[in-house]
């Protein structure tokens, strides 16, 4: 019977003890010199920054830019004989994920996205906050794959030559931009900047 109570005790230390220990993303060896499936799955999760649902502190760096007023300050610095289109906000998140695979993987405190309503002038302003580096980081690939996309339009090769002349990818810490205006436009060097001047 004393056994039988012992090891009810010790396998409820053990469960504690891991439930205790199981929130961290500790990369290094394991201390009792074993493996539980548990650490197996979290070592072979993607590379994606923690979502929503998990939990961590957004990084206090003091830095803020609202992207809708990135977004304007954008269209304000462009030459006054710019031709941009009309531009529509999009907000429907499939249409985004669509155009920039992985973004759902990223917990976006702002997103701004504007692309042109005329199909035949190129441009499109993407604009995302997240809550910390990691993230706009992992999106840097999504944001490369977008210009790519366009840069490979075979079906309109003039199109194709102004997303790959004309697109840029932008990063400040936390926040990620990408740029692409039409010819005869110009991208700023740090659109983030622009709220400084």
């Amino acid at each position: 019977m004393f056994r039988k109570i012992s090891a009810i005790l010790v396998s409820c230390a053990l469960v504690l003890s891991l439930t205790a220990c199981g929130g961290g993303n500790d990369s290094g060896a394991s201390t009792s010199g074993t493996s539980s499936e548990a650490d197996t799955s979290q070592q072979e999760e993607s590379s994606a920054p923690e979502s929503e649902s998990s939990a961590f502190v957004p990084e206090d760096d003091g830095v803020y830019y609202d992207l809708e007023a990135v977004y304007d300050a954008i269209i304000e610095a462009q030459p006054e004989d710019a031709k941009l289109p009309p531009m529509k906000r999009v907000t429907d998140m499939e249409v985004i994920k669509e155009l920039y695979d992985g973004i759902e993987n990223v917990e976006a405190m702002q997103l701004v996205l504007y692309m042109s309503e005329d199909a035949s002038v190129p441009c499109e302003i993407m604009l995302v906050e997240t809550p910390i580096r990691r993230g706009a980081d992992y999106l840097v690939d999504s944001f490369l794959d977008r210009i790519e996309e366009g840069a490979g339009n075979e079906e309109k090769p003039d199109i194709a030559i102004q997303w790959a002349n004309n697109a840029e990818l932008q990063q400040e810490g936390r926040f990620i931009a990408m740029v692409m205006l039409p010819d005869g436009c110009d991208v700023p060097s740090n659109v983030f900047l622009l709220l400084d001047e």
